[in-house]
């Protein structure tokens, strides 16, 4: 199992890695590929329990909200408006419909959890030295995961959130966000960013809370529909959400990094 994890890792991170670097169509291919997969995973999960948009509609959705990215920050806004809209609407027809059936917006949350970080990291990538903010912020919580997951394997005693996810401990947070200060400062220092060294600690402490609040995030959602893993489409891995659910969040932190703090 190990070693089919790492054989994914050493093909998938390379290929991740090459598509930030070139951007445009290379980075969109990619968004594109999660946003229908990961939206398909979170329809699969949660329909079973709870009322659920149309499985085209989520996707739709999910596509606008990411590919908004590929023009500026405006589409973002305007799309993500027309998202709300949309989801709303098919939430009163369900009202109307079924006078019995209590609101369940959780079934309208996947295009919104998936399509909106996925934009940011497009908006990310056009800013000045996007492209290195953006590998910064995906190695990073590559290291930050390694990290909490070496460090919980290791000497992990001390329970995180057991009704979520009962191998997560402590010590695994602390590996985590000692991944992520020790990433930040390096990949700062080795990439040349225009920040503050100094800076890196507190970026890096960000990063970690968010990759390991996403992570929590997305237990909860196999919790709550009982399933092991998102998916089966990645080897070793599990499914798309499986490996995005980190990202998702320190996407989010490293745009807003970038625009207030630097």
């Amino acid at each position: 199992m190990l070693a089919l994890r790492l054989l994914t890792a050493a093909i998938g991170v390379p290929l991740l890695v090459l598509a930030v670097w070139q951007g445009s169509y290379w980075l969109l291919a990619p968004v594109i590929i999660i946003a229908v997969v990961g939206t398909w995973e979170f329809h699969k999960l949660l329909s079973p329990i709870i009322a659920t948009p149309p499985l085209i509609l989520s996707i739709a959705l999910t596509l606008g909200l990411s590919i908004s990215g590929q023009f500026e920050g405006a589409y973002l806004l305007i799309a993500l408006g027309a998202a709300l809209l949309a989801s709303l609407a098919w939430q009163i027809v369900q009202q109307v419909r079924h006078k019995d059936m209590n609101s369940q917006f959780l079934g309208l949350a996947g295009p919104f959890y998936i399509g909106v970080p996925l934009s940011l990291a497009i908006l990310l990538r056009d800013q000045t030295d996007g492209r290195d903010w953006l590998l910064v912020a995906i190695l990073a919580t590559f290291a930050i995961d390694t990290g909490a997951y070496a460090v919980g394997k290791l000497i992990g005693k001390h329970k995180l959130a057991p009704r979520i996810s009962p191998r997560k401990t402590w010590e695994g947070v602390i590996g985590g966000l000692l991944g992520g200060v020790g990433a930040a400062f390096g990949l700062t220092l080795l990439m040349d960013l225009p920040m503050d060294t100094w800076k890196a600690a507190p970026f890096g402490l960000l990063l970690a809370v968010a990759a390991i609040s996403g992570d929590l995030a997305e237990s909860w959602l196999k919790r709550t529909a009982g399933a092991k893993d998102s998916g089966t489409i990645v080897p070793g891995h599990g499914g798309v959400l499986d490996r995005t659910d980190s990202i998702v969040a320190t996407l989010v932190v490293a745009y807003f990094w970038v625009l207030w703090a630097v």
